[in-house]
């Protein structure tokens, strides 16, 4: 007989038996390599390697300290002046009181109790637009007793400063300055050009462009003890044949005689002129009879401050 219920004893499946997983098999190799990662304590028994807390912490760099040099980039950012840092230890200043007097002035009092020893270049145009508050900021900044080195001078006296307009902070300048110095535009008398000869001994090219100097007498004289580094002169338009205004002929053999007898004579190389004003076999006529061997350059070719 079937079974009642009707299912088919032949066709019903039983179930499997429940497996465990298999444990994963040992990395021999792995497990020696565990135990030989071990290493000997001070009294020889073995303990775990242990890594380092201190490993994972991320170093502190140490901050930066602001140097002046750093403070004064920062002034001159934030009154509209331009400044450049050339390298960690010196800085170029281009102050244009023409375009910015106010930023200039604002930058000068911020800047004045900053020490500076080093400077690569200063370049100040209009320099008649300082007032005496901004001579005296400017003599604070560039204090001899700090700085000690710098390249470059670029001052622009618009035709209305003399010496004694910028004197009060450009002596330092002239005294420390190196490789130029540029001085544009001026109105100098004779006893200014003695000054500048006196303080300007260090630079290797001293340039007088655009300056006039009404008067040159025999009076005129360098102090012939004065050691000079100076190779280059350069008088482009100061140097004018038939213009009693600037160095005329005769001026100019008074001036170029005192610097024949002094020690500027040894170090001077080359003179140069606007061919316009002065053509060079005139000015070579007038440099030999005062008794120089320096190299006469005249032509069209303005002078450019050095960078």
């Amino acid at each position: 007989m079937g079974c009642c219920c009707g299912a088919d004893k032949k066709n019903t499946k039983k179930p499997m038996p429940r497996r465990e997983p298999a444990p994963p098999p040992v990395n021999i190799r792995h497990e020696e390599s565990i135990k030989k990662d071990v290493r000997k304590d001070d009294k020889g028994a073995d303990s775990p390697k242990k890594e380092d807390p201190q490993k994972f912490k991320k170093e502190k760099k140490p901050k930066k300290k602001n140097t002046d040099v750093d403070k004064l980039m920062k002034a001159a950012k934030e009154h509209e002046t331009h400044g450049l840092t050339k390298d960690k230890k010196s800085a170029a200043l281009f102050l244009d009181c023409d375009e910015n007097y106010r930023g200039v002035s604002d930058f000068l009092k911020t800047s004045s109790n900053f020490k500076i020893d080093a400077l690569d270049r200063v370049s100040i145009n209009c320099v008649n637009k300082l007032d005496n508050r901004d001579k005296k900021c400017a003599s604070s900044l560039f204090n001899g007793k700090n700085l000690k080195s710098i390249n470059t001078i670029y001052l622009n006296g618009h035709t209305e400063s003399g010496l004694k307009d910028i004197n009060e902070y450009a002596s330092t300048l002239f005294k420390t300055a190196t490789k130029q110095i540029y001085l544009d535009s001026f109105n100098f008398d004779q006893d200014d050009l003695i000054q500048i000869f006196s303080t300007c001994v260090k630079t290797q090219e001293l340039c007088l462009i655009n300056c006039s100097i009404e008067k040159l007498d025999e009076d005129f004289k360098l102090n012939p003890k004065q050691v000079f580094a100076m190779k280059s002169l350069d008088m482009y338009w100061t140097l004018s044949k038939d213009r009693d205004d600037l160095i005329d002929e005769e001026k100019a053999k008074i001036f170029f005689k005192a610097i024949a007898k002094s020690k500027l004579k040894a170090s001077l190389k080359q003179i140069h002129a606007c061919t316009n004003d002065f053509k060079a076999k005139e000015l070579e006529a007038v440099i030999k009879a005062a008794g120089l061997k320096a190299r006469v350059v005249c032509d069209t070719k303005q002078p450019k401050p050095k960078h």
